[in-house]
C-alpha cells in the first residue's frame, strides 16, 4: 500500500508543477505576448495577474469542493482546466480569449496544494505524512525551475504557441492517468495482501467452528 501511496503523491504532486508552469510562462515570451495581442505594459500585467487573481478568489472554495467530491474527481477536473486554459491561450488570436485561458488557468490550479494535502492526509500515517508534506514545496519549485530555461529552450526550439501546445497536451494526459490511477479512499487502494490473507485465514477458521458445531450437535 505504501507503493501505491507514492504513486498517488507523485501524481498530485504534478498539478503544483502544473501551476509554476502556468504561472510563469508569461515573463518568458512577454515580449511575443505583447506583439501577438498588441497590447501596452499596463495590459501586459493585468493579463499576467488575472492567474492569481482567479487563486486568490477560488482558492478558500478548494477545502469545501475536495471534501465534497474528493480528490480524483477536482484533480481531474482542474488538469483538465488548466491544460485547456493554456491551449486556449495559445490559439487566441483576441485579447479576450486570452484574458479567459488566463481564467481558466487560475481556477484550475487554485486546488494544487489543498490537493496535495488531502491525498497526503489519506494516504499516509502521521509520521509519513510529515515526509509527504515536506516534498509539496519541492514539487512547487521544481515546476519553477523548468518554467524558466527548459520552458524557454523549448519556446525557443519551436515557438511559443507551439510549446504551450505542448504543455497543453501534457496536462490533458496526467489528468487522464490521474483519473484511471487515483483513488479517493486508502479502502479504494490497492488490496493488501497479508490483510487479505489473514481475512481468509478468519474465515475458515468461523466456518472450521462451525461445522464442529453442527457435528457435535449431531453426535
Amino acid at each position: 500500500m505504501k507503493g501505491y501511496a507514492w504513486i498517488v503523491i507523485v501524481l498530485s504532486s504534478f498539478l503544483l508543477f502544473y501551476k509554476y508552469i502556468a504561472l510563469v510562462f508569461p515573463s518568458l515570451i512577454a515580449g511575443d505576448i505583447k506583439i501577438h495581442f498588441d497590447l501596452n505594459s499596463a495590459q501586459m500585467g493585468f493579463l499576467s495577474a488575472m492567474f492569481l487573481y482567479c487563486v486568490l478568489l477560488v482558492q478558500p472554495f478548494a477545502g469545501l469542493l475536495l471534501d465534497r467530491f474528493g480528490c480524483r474527481s477536482i484533480s481531474t477536473v482542474s488538469l483538465l482546466v488548466s491544460a485547456f486554459g493554456i491551449l486556449l491561450f495559445a490559439a487566441s488570436t483576441h485579447i479576450v480569449f486570452a484574458f479567459i485561458g488566463r481564467t481558466m488557468m487560475g481556477i484550475g490550479v487554485a486546488f494544487a496544494t489543498v490537493s496535495y494535502m488531502k491525498a497526503a492526509a489519506t494516504w499516509f500515517d502521521e509520521k509519513g505524512f510529515s515526509v509527504a508534506s515536506s516534498l509539496l514545496l519541492t514539487a512547487a519549485m521544481t515546476g519553477a525551475v523548468v518554467g524558466q530555461a527548459p520552458l524557454s529552450a523549448l519556446f525557443n526550439a519551436v515557438g511559443w504557441q507551439q510549446g504551450l501546445y505542448c504543455c497543453a497536451i501534457i496536462g490533458v494526459i496526467f489528468a487522464i492517468i490521474y483519473w484511471f490511477v487515483v483513488r479517493d479512499d486508502s479502502k479504494q487502494g490497492p488490496v493488501n495482501v497479508e490483510e487479505e490473507i489473514q481475512s481468509k485465514a478468519e474465515q475458515k477458521s468461523i466456518i472450521h467452528m462451525i461445522k464442529r458445531v453442527i457435528m457435535s450437535h449431531n453426535n
